[in-house]
């Protein structure tokens, strides 16, 4: 459900560009209690089903570094665009965390799936 450029996804979407082709995964959704097999389903889903590309949004230039260790050692990485610092990208679908803690894991995926394709139609 979309309002005002929101999406209900227990709080934690914001749509900039209903109409896009990228996503952008705020540092805090990759990171644990996230599953990194997880994200990387995620972004798998994205590039082949949505025909989208995949961006992870990072804080500083050392969380940055950081995240793309964490995702490069559980070989979660491929379908990750690049890794950019807050603000660089202002266009496509974004989704953080706002107000609670919440994570991409098997149990949640689904969920977040089914949200990011009535966004990407």
């Amino acid at each position: 459900m979309v309002h005002n450029n929101v999406v209900s996804w227990p709080s934690i979407c914001y749509i900039n560009s209903i109409m896009s082709s990228q996503l952008v995964i705020h540092e805090s959704l990759v990171l644990a209690p996230s599953w990194r097999t997880s994200v990387r389903d995620l972004t798998l889903w994205v590039h082949l089903l949505m025909k989208a590309e995949s961006f992870v949004e990072c804080s500083s230039p050392e969380m940055r570094d950081g995240i793309v260790k964490y995702l490069r050692e559980g070989y979660a990485h491929d379908y990750i665009s690049d890794f950019l610092l807050v603000g660089e990208l202002r266009t496509g679908v974004h989704i953080a965390q706002n107000n609670q803690i919440v994570s991409v894991t098997p149990h949640t995926l689904p969920h977040v799936m089914r949200v990011l394709a009535r966004q990407f139609r």
